[in-house]
């Protein structure tokens, strides 16, 4: 149940430069967020990358392997 709470609305110099702040800090952390967010799409396609080259490396092998095993 909501009661009556006085609300301050009066906002002095300090209020703004709190805001002001805060307004920074958020648009670093979303920056950082986004890089993050960046770099891990790029390790994940590396990832992919070394997991299909792995997957190639163990075909070759085993067509290598049958290949000799039939000589």
């Amino acid at each position: 149940m909501l009661r009556n709470v006085p609300v301050n609305l009066q906002f002095n110099k300090n209020d703004y430069m709190l805001c002001h702040v805060t307004e920074e800090v958020r648009a670093a952390v979303e920056s950082r967020l986004k890089e993050s967010a960046e770099y891990q799409r790029q390790l994940e396609k590396r990832i992919l990358e070394a997991e299909n080259e792995k997957q190639a490396l163990t075909d070759e092998k085993r067509k290598t392997i049958e290949n000799l095993e039939q000589q």
